[in-house]
């Protein structure tokens, strides 16, 4: 059935759940909060008394696609509307989404409560009844108890250990990301909403150290890869997909844009751009065109991107570009000196989405070729080698050496060595006619 969602009115919340706390008889030792232990009140309240928390990072991407859904909200319509019932009912629609979803590993919360009612893990809320940890549980357990209330009205009543009040915005960010970005969390964020709570957290003057910290990486360098791999995204869904924040469209794309990341690395100039714009291709016609296989044409802007990139300029008579330049020159400039853009046309060509899977085809089978190419040259330098080790271990057989007894077995080998080097010699004979 449908659950309607109440919001009582923040004061009732505050009084209702600090009358809880001045009756309870129970802590439970939280170390999530300002790097220290700290041992918080645990209480056990009716559902009706907790709201939603809307600056939940895990809901980001669902709250700005529900967004561009409903154009006739306005920007601030979440974080503005905390205590909201419409707005803290949309919250809902998208947590009870978000407890549906598992792993291969990992069962969906709601599947676990609907098996078994039973609470294992208290909610983490303010003293005004915000839940800090905890969104998708109580999603769960409260739309339970409205779809069946003979078997999960238990889970009405909620059991919470409750933050002090002195708690900050800034100290509910750094709670959510040391508790559920931490690489063994029990459901992963999206790698996007990651990257968003990375950069509100930087933004609000988190040091990038701390930061690091909270979500255990080992150096500020992944912090920063983190961020860039974000904004490679953006740019890639602004500038080929032209939807702004359409971030649900690249949830499945981490790895590719991890590639794409790596790849720009020290790279300026027509470098980077030529290689980002055949990443937009690749990614853009993924599944018309790549067949799901995005990350197996990663060279395509990487390892063989100037093979690629002078296919593209044959085979659509684009002005040579001189992108395979020394590494070592980071001044490569897009203006020859003419005033005139040399990437115009180029630039063009891969931004026009509507030739997308053309290019796409053609990057895909140039890189295919590039590959067999390479494979080919690879089995030719190999096939040269073992010759050669074969020719080096027989000189160092030394006749004056080998003991009499096993002179019959060593003739018997190199009489067998050298019919198997008469037949490859035909064959290599045959293989030039």
């Amino acid at each position: 059935m449908a659950l309607k969602i109440r919001v009582k009115d923040i004061a009732q919340r505050e009084e209702h759940i600090n009358l809880h706390i001045e009756q309870s008889k129970e802590t439970v030792s939280f170390h999530g909060y300002q790097g220290r232990s700290l041992p918080l009140p645990k209480i056990r309240i009716a559902s009706d008394y907790l709201v939603y928390r809307m600056a939940n990072f895990r809901t980001q991407t669902a709250q700005l696609r529900w967004l561009r859904e409903n154009a006739d909200r306005t920007a601030d319509y979440f974080s503005t509307g905390e205590e909201n019932a419409s707005t803290q009912q949309v919250q809902h629609v998208l947590l009870l989404e978000l407890s549906r979803k598992g792993t291969q590993s990992i069962t969906p919360i709601y599947d676990v409560l609907k098996k078994e009612p039973i609470q294992i893990e208290p909610l983490l809320i303010t003293r005004t009844g915000v839940i800090v940890n905890g969104n998708r549980r109580l999603a769960a357990m409260r739309q339970l108890v409205a779809d069946e209330p003979s078997t999960h009205q238990g889970l009405a009543f909620v059991e919470c250990i409750v933050l002090p009040g002195t708690v900050t915005a800034r100290d509910l960010e750094e709670i959510e990301v040391q508790l559920q970005m931490a690489r063994e969390t029990k459901l992963p964020y999206s790698w996007i909403d990651q990257a968003l709570a990375v950069r509100k957290l930087l933004a609000d003057g988190v040091p990038i150290g701390r930061v690091r910290e909270l979500m255990y990486l080992e150096e500020d360098d992944e912090v920063k890869s983190i961020i860039s791999q974000l904004n490679e995204a953006e740019l890639y869904l602004s500038e080929y997909k032209n939807e702004d924040g359409g971030y649900e469209q690249v949830d499945s794309d981490k790895q590719i844009f991890i590639e794409l990341e790596k790849s720009l690395k020290g790279k300026e100039g027509v470098q980077q751009e030529t290689r980002r714009l055949i990443a937009h291709v690749i990614i853009g016609n993924n599944q018309n065109v790549l067949d799901g296989r995005v990350y197996n044409y990663r060279l395509a802007f990487g390892k063989h991107h100037d093979e690629v990139l002078d296919a593209l300029t044959e085979k659509f008579n684009l002005e040579e570009l001189d992108a395979a330049a020394d590494e070592d020159d980071l001044e490569i400039d897009i203006d020859d000196g003419s005033g005139r853009d040399v990437l115009a046309g180029f630039r063009a060509l891969l931004k026009d989405t509507s030739r997308g899977p053309e290019l796409a085809k053609v990057i895909a089978e140039t890189l295919d070729d590039v590959i067999a190419d390479k494979t080919e040259e690879k089995s030719a330098k190999r096939s040269l080698a073992l010759a050669q080790k074969a020719l080096n271990n027989l000189a160092k057989i030394d006749v004056s050496k080998t003991p009499s007894d096993v002179v019959s077995a060593v003739t018997a080998v190199l009489e067998q060595i050298e019919k198997e080097t008469v037949r490859l010699i035909g064959e290599f004979e045959k293989a030039k006619t």
